[in-house]
């Protein structure tokens, strides 16, 4: 099939969650696919990530998000700043609203037939209605207002929780008018299906969940008895530094007065100055790393306090194929075919958290099974190769069904 792929960037480097889904998917489609990818970048500079993903696209089109000019910088600013007020739109979709994208979509699709449009993330899915007359599917990779209901119901400072409550409000209002314009939805999970589906029954939706590139994520050889713990996420995403606080705040201490020598490994671009001042003789902060995997094998337990969020998170499954015991809560958890005590460990009381995270660190035994049971799951049935041809299934027969329908009208005209 020709695919139009358009993208908030260049899905390169694969160094966060949704980035790291968007490159494979990428990859692992051009197999048996042409896609053109169509991406926003920030800054010319941006250009050089083309380099990372060119053998898989048979084209890359670029629109810069962002205007020199001064004049176009402040219609800009009073736009967002009237769409937000009035009209309710949330900050992110503004943010990545562009004419320059809408004429570079409609330009690309008058001069070459394509088969179908993938977009990914809800949040630009505001370019559907320039896909018009042709098939579009949206990877909605998270069901994102559930994310801030889950805050709204945890967060405990009354500003913190406003702020949850009007984000919630914004996105899930935004986010279920736009997936009703997609001919097809793509989910991370069946709990986010059955709660799009709960709001619209006609929706279109196939689960797609996040795998592994088990060619690149794979277990050390070297086996790991050091008293060190390891979370890996992005900082942006305040699912993952709230997270950290968590854990730092809540559980560390109760880890400490048991091992007191256990270091604990933060990983993952962008923390925020809150999660800087975490850092102390127990604690590392190492911003963005080109590679996670040397600080995986380094550390004894993978640690996943998450408090909320939705989808699958797809650093518990590249965890597990690196090697190491998993530690999470149940939001961590969520969309896995995972058992307690077999695959990882789930625990959401902070002191029950402690305790398992104690035993692992001093039980041999028991990492080793884990290990040995997580591997085996992420190779059963959370590998790109395994879900790809799925995917095309799903795609090829959207194409088929358009072109029956098509042949079907021309008969009875």
């Amino acid at each position: 099939m020709k695919i139009l792929m358009i993208s908030p960037d260049l899905n390169y480097p694969p160094i966060y969650g949704g980035r790291i889904r968007r490159y494979n998917l990428l990859k692992y489609l051009s197999k048996n696919n042409n896609i053109t990818l169509l991406s926003f970048i920030k800054t010319k500079e941006d250009l050089r990530n083309i380099e990372g993903i060119k053998e898989y696209c048979n084209a890359v089109e670029t629109v810069l998000i962002s205007s020199n000019s001064v004049k176009d910088r402040l219609i800009s600013k009073f736009r967002k700043a009237f769409l937000y007020r009035f009209f309710f739109y949330p900050e992110i979709v503004l943010s990545f609203y562009s004419k320059k994208m809408k004429k570079k979509i409609k330009e690309l699709l008058s001069k070459s037939h394509y088969d179908l449009v993938l977009i990914e993330y809800w949040y630009m899915g505001q370019y559907v209605d320039s896909c018009k007359k042709f098939i579009t599917v949206l990877d909605e990779v998270d069901v994102e207002f559930l994310r801030w209901q889950q805050l709204v119901e945890i967060e405990k400072d009354i500003a913190k929780r406003r702020y949850a409550l009007s984000l919630y409000r914004r996105v899930k209002r935004y986010e279920l008018k736009v997936v009703k314009k997609f001919d097809s939805i793509l989910a991370v999970t069946s709990k986010d299906k059955d709660i799009l589906i709960k709001y619209n029954r006609d929706l279109n939706i196939s689960v797609i969940p996040p795998c592994v590139d088990t060619s690149y994520f794979k277990p050390a050889t070297v086996q790991n008895n050091s008293k060190s713990l390891v979370f890996v996420g992005s900082m942006s995403a305040i699912f993952n530094s709230d997270a950290m606080l968590y854990f730092c705040r809540e559980i560390l201490p109760l880890i400490l007065k048991k091992i007191p020598e256990v270091h604990l490994y933060i990983v993952g671009l962008n923390p925020p100055q809150e999660i800087i001042n975490l850092a102390d003789k127990n604690v590392t902060i190492t911003g963005t790393v080109d590679d996670i995997r040397p600080y995986v094998y380094k550390a004894s337990v993978f640690v996943a306090p998450l408090r909320f969020g939705s989808g699958i998170k797809g650093k518990v499954l590249e965890a597990m194929a690196l090697g190491r015991p998993v530690v999470t809560t149940s939001i961590g958890a969520q969309g896995l075919s995972v058992v307690s005590g077999k695959h990882l460990i789930i625990e959401d009381d902070h002191q029950k958290f402690a305790a398992k995270t104690i035993e692992l660190l001093s039980n041999d035994d028991l990492r080793q099974k884990l290990i040995k049971n997580g591997l085996k799951l992420v190779n059963e049935k959370y590998t790109w190769d395994m879900i790809i041809p799925e995917l095309n299934k799903i795609l090829h027969e959207l194409v088929v069904n358009k072109k029956e329908r098509k042949n079907d009208k021309a008969k009875r005209n």
